[in-house]
Parts: structure tokens; C-alpha cells; sequence
């Protein structure tokens, strides 16, 4: 997935927005897949693919916390891609499903 750096700041921004005007410690923030792909791929950069001096103090968690929340944001697109898969088979049967939906709807 190719991001450039000013839809990623946009992306980092919004975020932050919806912190500020929650002003609460626990919040509930709705991401789209794509948003959830972006997440997964920035953290995995941060956390593998480029060197970060004073990693902790520059991203606010230690680079272990920051691998911790990147397995979770690894889990829930799979999830989230599990589900998509699922409604689009759901919707759109697969021709080798065919012949088993038209004997099911036989009366």
C-alpha cells in the first residue's frame, strides 16, 4: 500500500483531533480497513524498518510496547479482512456453489 507522507500526516492528525476533543482517557475510534492497513504498515516501519534514536521518548511507549500494539493491529485487519471475504462469498457465491444453492432453493 503506497502512502504518501501528507495522507499519512492527515491521517496521524485526525487521530489526534478526535483526542482532543474527547478529552477522556478511554475512547472509541472507528477505522475503515484501509485506515486500520495504513496503522499496521506505519507501526511495522517504526518498529522494523527504520532506525528511531530514542525511540520511547520520541513515540511516547517503549519499542516493545509499540510491537505489542502492532500484533494486535495485525490481528484485527486479519479479522477485519476475514469479515470482508466472508460477507463478499455471502453475497457473491463462488460457481462451484452453484449447483448446491439451486438444489437449496428448490421447493
Amino acid at each position: 500500500m503506497a502512502v504518501s507522507p501528507r495522507q499519512a500526516r492527515g491521517f496521524f492528525e485526525s487521530i489526534l483531533q478526535e483526542i482532543k476533543q474527547s478529552g477522556e482517557s478511554l475512547m472509541t475510534i472507528s477505522f475503515l480497513f484501509q485506515e486500520m492497513f495504513l496503522l499496521q504498515h506505519l507501526l511495522n516501519e517504526a518498529c522494523n524498518g527504520i532506525v528511531i534514536n530514542d525511540f520511547e521518548i520520541k513515540l511516547g511507549k517503549s519499542k516493545e510496547e509499540a510491537k505489542k500494539l502492532l500484533e494486535w493491529v495485525c490481528n484485527v485487519t486479519k479479522e477485519m479482512q476475514a469479515l470482508k471475504e466472508a460477507r463478499r462469498a455471502s453475497y457473491m457465491p463462488s460457481p462451484s456453489n452453484l449447483p448446491k444453492l439451486k438444489e437449496a432453493n428448490k421447493c
